[in-house]
């Protein structure tokens, strides 16, 4: 990974702190306890007007809790900002939607939304049922939705300590301030995942896999999709729509929109003939 200094930090001492941090996250195995103790990272137990989460999940309650502590009490209102996850496009093109934008409520009715794209200043109006699908409230965004965006005031970074969270998930949600006074880490304990429950998910997705493989009279190499290869797409992109790739585990079931995606569909499952998807 090549090192930049993060110039949206404005003060030239907090730069040069925060060339350290980053160099104890990315090049060394310093636990990551030991760097935020270092650093007097602040921890607390309750959530900001900005906060940044792992998973899809967490984010949709965070946002929830935040709504509830500034006494929204119906499922949307009016000026508030919504995140979308996933592309939407109706059929005569009447509205059409991008992944990780962002769009302000200016109406709300009993069937329909009606939107504003502030930087275009763009206005649709979107079936409820879509937005309650594939929208989120933007309380709270996973890291892969903030990459590039800047955060003046305070925020909380959730599941920092995460199973699958890498050190440099971490350094993208610390490097999204512009003042390292405003970063807070949630204190809580690590979810724990049964090792186990995520094998068989894995196994049973590659033997639809071969399946599907076999019906088409291919061959199962060596090279085939392996658990190891599905595991390492866990925090990476979707090559198709962008969205973050995840998995979790909710009342005791795995759930996760990783899938492998055929380059080229006269080829199997190959780890040379797929993509994160």
């Amino acid at each position: 990974m090549r090192f930049k200094e993060v110039k949206r930090i404005k003060d030239p001492d907090q730069r040069k702190t925060f060339m350290e941090l980053s160099k104890d996250i990315l090049y060394s195995n310093i636990p990551l306890e030991q760097i935020v103790e270092k650093y007097k990272i602040k921890m607390v137990n309750k959530v900001a007007q900005h906060n940044i989460a792992y998973t899809n999940q967490t984010c949709r309650r965070v946002s929830q809790n935040v709504r509830e502590l500034l006494g929204r009490g119906d499922d949307y209102e009016v000026g508030e900002i919504l995140t979308c996850r996933k592309r939407c496009q109706s059929k005569n093109r009447s509205f059409s939607t991008y992944v990780n934008f962002e769009y302000k409520i200016i109406n709300v009715s009993a069937d329909s939304l009606r939107l504003l794209d502030e930087d275009t200043q763009t206005e649709f109006s979107i079936p409820r049922r879509i937005v309650d699908t594939h929208f989120v409230y933007g309380y709270c965004s996973t890291v892969h939705s903030m990459q590039g965006s800047s955060i003046d005031g305070k925020y909380v970074i959730f599941e920092w300590n995460h199973r699958y969270v890498s050190r440099k998930w971490l350094y993208v949600a610390l490097s999204r301030s512009t003042n390292l006074n405003n970063i807070y880490l949630f204190k809580d304990k690590p979810e724990e995942i049964d090792d186990q429950l995520v094998k068989k998910y894995f196994l049973n997705k590659i033997e639809n896999y071969k399946k599907q493989d076999k019906n088409k009279k291919f061959e199962i190499h060596e090279n085939y999709i392996d658990i190891d290869w599905l595991k390492k797409c866990i925090g990476k992109s979707c090559g198709s729509c962008g969205c973050q790739l995840e998995l979790e585990v909710v009342n005791g079931k795995v759930q996760s929109n990783i899938t492998a995606d055929r380059i080229y569909n006269t080829s199997p499952y190959s780890k040379d003939n797929i993509r994160p998807c």
